[in-house]
């Protein structure tokens, strides 16, 4: 369970701080919620757990995703629709490695051949979201965590171009 003053992701709403957790009462029944101050400046009400798994996951560490960015690519479908399948999910996941993983993926793709207009949407879809996660970080605005994104991506890709 988090505490108040811990980063967490919401898969769908992005960064924020618990600021509280409110035990509420609904139908005789009295359930743990986190409240929630997300980067945006709104508020959200989330449930501690829905259908027995954390709704909220814990802010994933730069490093960690400079890592996950750095790593070998993998190759990503021929066929567009299992490609984006496969792409939506690792994003909607809510976990920033994964997210990480896709973006690497997609951005290795770019340089290896053609990103189709899908594609495209879905590497700004993750790079947005992996930006918001960056910018949870103290003294850190959404411009400057998207500046250190690109140059993070643009440093890995020249490593393997390099690399051949």
């Amino acid at each position: 369970m988090f505490k108040p003053g811990e980063m967490v992701m919401h898969p769908r709403h992005g960064t924020g701080i618990v600021v509280e957790v409110k035990h509420l009462k609904i139908t005789d029944q009295e359930t743990p919620y986190y409240l929630v101050s997300l980067a945006t400046g709104d508020k959200l009400l989330v449930p501690v757990t829905r259908d027995g798994e954390d709704v909220l996951i814990p802010v994933t560490r730069p490093e960690d995703i400079n890592k996950a960015l750095s790593a070998a690519p993998q190759d990503l479908s021929t066929d567009f629709r299992q490609r984006t399948l496969d792409v939506e999910k690792k994003i909607a996941s809510g976990d920033s490695i994964l997210v990480a993983e896709a973006l690497r993926d997609l951005a290795w793709r770019r340089h290896s051949s053609k990103l189709s207009n899908g594609d495209v949407r879905l590497m700004e879809k993750a790079r947005k979201a992996l930006a918001n996660m960056l910018a949870s970080k103290p003294k850190m605005d959404l411009r400057e965590a998207m500046r250190r994104l690109d140059d993070m991506l643009e440093e890995v890709v020249s490593a393997w171009l390099k690399a051949g």
